[in-house]
């Protein structure tokens, strides 16, 4: 899995209540939709990232192109490409933690007394804490999209000043403060459920071909 990420399959009432070798084989193919599933959401993490790199180069642009801000009036600017291609990575981003959601639930209720405990145990606490820190990320980034867009309208409107820009250009930096504290958090525990996925899988393959 990569690091700061679909078969967006659900694999609810997987497990059957049946014997070990069928719980193994469900079970392998859940954990497997994990990584996959992980790897889509590091992928649109990575999108957003640099869909922000390139925003400062498309607000210039509008700047030196467009001396009467028309553009930001009437939203053909493409600083609102920018941010509605952010939008629609973050929509992604929530079917990806709804299948994790899923991912978790397979585990969680139904029967797993046939799998390895601990390695069950580790990646469903990975999946708790990284699907409630999807969550926060996605709540706090939503607002900070609708600031920005809020923000560059604001710049063609009549009684805009110079004062108008400053305080949003430091209140969209504080947001992307923010924004980078949640991608710390988000990559730490990507990884750890990478290292969990990893610790499972093996133990599941040595199950499988012990039956």
């Amino acid at each position: 899995m990569d690091r700061l990420i679909v078969i967006v399959t659900s694999f609810l009432g997987l497990f059957l209540l049946g014997g070990c070798a069928n719980q193994v084989e469900n079970a392998m193919a859940v954990t497997e939709s994990v990584h996959t599933t992980g790897n889509g959401l590091v992928d649109e993490l990575n999108s957003i990232v640099k869909q922000e790199s390139e925003l400062q180069d498309s607000f210039e642009q509008t700047l030196a192109e467009d001396k009467e801000l028309k553009s930001l009036a009437d939203g053909s600017s493409t600083v609102f490409a920018n941010i509605e291609a952010r939008k629609e990575s973050l929509n992604r981003i929530e079917e990806y933690r709804n299948q994790l959601e899923e991912n978790y639930t397979a585990f969680t209720d139904n029967d797993t007394s046939d799998l390895p405990e601990e390695d069950v145990g580790a990646l469903t606490e990975s999946l708790d804490q990284l699907t409630s820190s999807i969550s926060d990320y996605m709540s706090h980034y939503a607002d900070a999209l609708r600031e920005q867009e809020e923000f560059f309208k604001s710049l063609a409107e009549d009684n805009a000043t110079y004062k108008t820009m400053t305080e949003g250009i430091e209140s969209i930096a504080s947001n992307d403060e923010k924004t980078s504290e949640f991608l710390l958090q988000l990559d730490e525990q990507l990884a750890a459920l990478q290292n969990d996925y990893e610790s499972l899988q093996v133990a599941l393959n040595e199950k499988a071909n012990a039956s």
